[in-house]
């Protein structure tokens, strides 16, 4: 049995603070001449605490975002942590002294991490978030930590490059959204980024790139992702609102920002729509709408050969095939042919930087006569998002249209003081 005489609780006593007339005279050197004092594993001092203090049914723990406020109660987040721990124990084979290392933020996924360790006698190495690569490598060098529990995101921003060189075994992610207990759609509103479907749960999965570029040219591809280890296979799963996008992410960009837009816009769509996407890239917003509405069909225009190809793909394997058809060419000449052979759109997406104000011309040649809803993208500043619409008004007018501005939406951040802006204009013949 433990006890406090044992060697790894006593200290020497000729170290320099002991022998330098630093000690306070009459406070005991050794734990084991404290009076009262008694090994008790931490997990038994949460629950005495509880029982002492009556707070079982309190709310301990308050997770805020936004205007959203989830309450957790003592026994609920002691009920998280054993489930946590017992994930560690039977499906890891995580032991007692065995290092458990966290990169947490400040919230209620540490706390169940930690005291998940504690249920089960691992030992938690705790993890500055903001530590960067080389400082995460010497840190879990040292302790030689078996598990590392991370926010998703701080996966993407460095750690990948240096787990190889490591003794982490496993990878456990995690997201704010994780105690959530809200709706999916609440949740979802919320617009909390994540990253789980791209981190590996085990080492012998890695692939780790190195983004040494911007975002530029024409087709908006990456400019330079470099492969550093792992697997030398850039071809990733995304899955999103029940949706799969595959795609080279060293050659197409996915932004994340466009989350909730990519969302919202199917809920717009009513049934037996007919809608063209102009840039539909590897679909998007076409993928979504089919899966979600119920749109008559969806004409998904896209120039670039290699966004061209996962754009069918992902017809495919989103089982879509009777609801998108997939053009490859530059939508400026295929919305004429397709006017030309009689579409007219209930709904027009040109999602596409920098605002497309060369296409609206001939975008406007698949206007019905009950008139058409354009989604108009680009960059702007918050309080000039009206020249979006003046420009897109002002080219459609010269046609004898009238425009009415029925929403806009403020999508991202896009730089010091601009946003990525989406403004839905309804179109019909003057």
């Amino acid at each position: 049995m433990t006890s406090l005489n044992d060697k790894e609780y006593l200290v020497d006593e000729n170290k320099v603070w002991f022998t330098g007339g630093y000690w306070p005279e009459g406070v005991p050197k050794q734990l084991k001449d404290v009076e009262g004092i008694d090994i008790t594993p931490l997990w038994k001092g949460f629950i005495k605490s509880a029982d002492d203090y009556g707070i079982w049914d309190s709310d301990i723990c308050i997770f805020a975002y936004g205007s959203y406020m989830e309450r957790v109660k003592l026994r609920k987040l002691f009920e998280y942590a054993k489930k946590f721990g017992t994930f560690l124990y039977h499906t890891l084979g995580i032991r007692k002294g065995d290092v458990v290392a966290i990169d947490l933020p400040n919230s209620i996924n540490f706390v169940v991490a930690y005291m998940g360790c504690q249920y089960i006698g691992a030992i938690v190495q705790g993890i500055n978030p903001t530590y960067k690569p080389m400082e995460l490598l010497h840190a879990l060098t040292m302790t030689k930590a078996k598990v590392l529990v991370l926010m998703d995101m701080l996966y993407i921003a460095g750690p990948a490059t240096i787990l190889p060189k490591t003794s982490i075994k496993y990878l456990i992610p995690s997201n704010f959204t994780d105690f959530l207990t809200a709706d999916e759609e609440t949740i979802q509103q919320l617009g909390i980024p994540s990253a789980k479907d791209k981190i590996p749960s085990e080492t012998e999965d890695y692939k780790v790139y190195l983004n040494m570029g911007k975002i530029k040219g024409k087709y908006r591809t990456p400019e330079n992702i470099v492969f550093l280890v792992g697997e030398d296979n850039p071809i990733v799963e995304h899955k999103e609102h029940g949706v799969i996008y595959r795609f080279d992410f060293t050659k197409i960009m996915f932004s994340m920002g466009n989350l909730n837009e990519r969302k919202f816009l199917s809920t717009l769509v009513k049934e037996n729509e007919v809608i063209v996407d102009m840039f539909a890239g590897i679909g998007y917003f076409s993928l979504p709408i089919a899966k979600h509405s119920k749109p008559k069909i969806i004409y998904s225009i896209e120039l670039n050969l290699e966004s061209f190809k996962f754009l069918t793909e992902n017809i495919k394997i989103n089982h879509l095939d009777n609801i998108i058809i997939p053009i490859n060419g530059d939508s400026k000449s295929e919305v004429i042919k397709l006017s030309k052979s009689g579409v007219r759109a209930d709904r027009v997406i040109m999602g596409v930087f920098p605002a497309p104000k060369d296409f609206i011309k001939e975008a406007l040649t698949l206007i019905k006569e009950s008139g058409t809803t354009f989604h108009y993208e680009g960059v702007a500043m918050k309080e000039n998002y009206l020249s979006l619409f003046n420009e897109f008004k002002e080219i459609a007018e010269m046609s004898n249209y009238k425009c009415k501005l029925l929403s806009k939406r403020f999508v991202k951040s896009y730089g010091p003081h601009l946003y990525h802006i989406v403004v839905d204009i309804l179109v019909s013949k003057d």
